[in-house]
């Protein structure tokens, strides 16, 4: 029997939090899924703890990857994906209870959707929570109900605007993945929200205001050098939509350069540039004004004050 959804995984040296998350696939209490982990060239024992695990769960298959990055890992799930819709999960991250039944029922109700997400908690290392998602961007999809899943107005520019899709949330149909041939493998960072915005533009987005995951903050490594990357590939992204006149287009381009900036900003404190940081974030507050970039400048401005006063 065909599955009712594909659930993809890429994990590399990830073990310690690979368990919690398959754990939380199977509290989700769907029959008919299927599983799909990508081992994407795991030194951890990652691929023979989950080979182990496989022949205690029938919906779990286990795939090795080259060592190529998360953007191949995934294409690999979603060309063997068996079902019509593929759910995204990270090997540290954690779904909710409820999470792939909402989701499913949502996509056989709007079969014209092309993906849908929700909102995520952040939670760092420590077992923290540092809010979610869609109240740091203050971002509210809106509905007739709370909670209920709605079909944005202009997806394609609110993706682009404020960036509220976590890969961890996102359930697309298995065919409109395909026909975009998946995440760019090619891009050295942001290969997801590349694949959200083409997405976007080929069929409508939906999404709920109700936490439905939990988002790992920060896990250790290069974090310098993965916002470098990710600068770089952002700035290319958002210069494919110089051109758009149309209002909703104008907004977010507006928006996404603010956070272009904010990005700026933070990886100038992490090179030790205050000043230069300083000038980013006042950059970005020009650009999209906002009480979150206003606080974010003006706390960076007093600690700045703070060290001059302390010399």
């Amino acid at each position: 029997m065909r599955p009712v959804c594909s659930v993809v995984i890429p994990t590399r040296n990830c073990l310690s939090y690979l368990t919690g998350a398959l754990d939380s696939v199977r509290a989700q209490r769907i029959d008919g899924i299927e599983v799909i982990v990508v081992d994407d060239g795991s030194s951890d024992g990652t691929g023979d703890w989950l080979r182990s695990y496989a022949g205690t769960w029938p919906a779990l298959r286990v795939i090795d990857g080259p060592a190529c990055g998360p953007a191949r890992a995934r294409n690999l799930a979603i060309a063997a994906a068996n079902a019509d819709l593929t759910a995204f999960l990270d090997a540290d991250d954690m779904w909710w209870p409820h999470k792939l039944e909402r989701q499913i029922a949502h996509h056989r109700a709007r079969t014209d959707v092309g993906f849908s997400f929700t909102d995520y908690l952040h939670v760092d290392v420590g077992g923290g929570t540092h809010g979610t998602c869609f109240e740091y961007w203050n971002f509210r999809p809106g509905g007739a109900r709370e909670g209920d899943f709605t079909v944005l107005r202009d997806g394609e520019a609110v993706v682009l605007g404020t960036n509220p899709v976590g890969t961890s949330t996102v359930m697309a149909r298995t065919r409109a993945l395909q026909i975009a041939n998946g995440f760019a493998e090619d891009l050295q960072s942001a290969e997801d929200l590349d694949l959200w915005l083409r997405l976007a533009a080929a069929a409508p987005v939906s999404a709920t205001s109700d936490v439905l995951a939990s988002y790992l903050m920060h896990r250790p490594g290069n974090l310098t050098g993965q916002a470098s990357a990710r600068l770089a590939t952002l700035s290319v992204i958002v210069a494919r939509y110089n051109g758009r006149k149309e209002p909703s287009f104008r907004v977010a381009s507006r928006k996404a350069r603010a956070r272009l900036h904010e990005a700026r900003a933070d990886l100038a404190i992490a090179s030790r540039q205050p000043m230069r940081s300083l000038g980013w974030r006042l950059r970005a507050l020009s650009a999209d004004p906002s009480l979150r970039a206003a606080r974010a400048a003006a706390g960076q401005a007093r600690g700045m004050a703070r060290a001059l006063l302390n010399r």
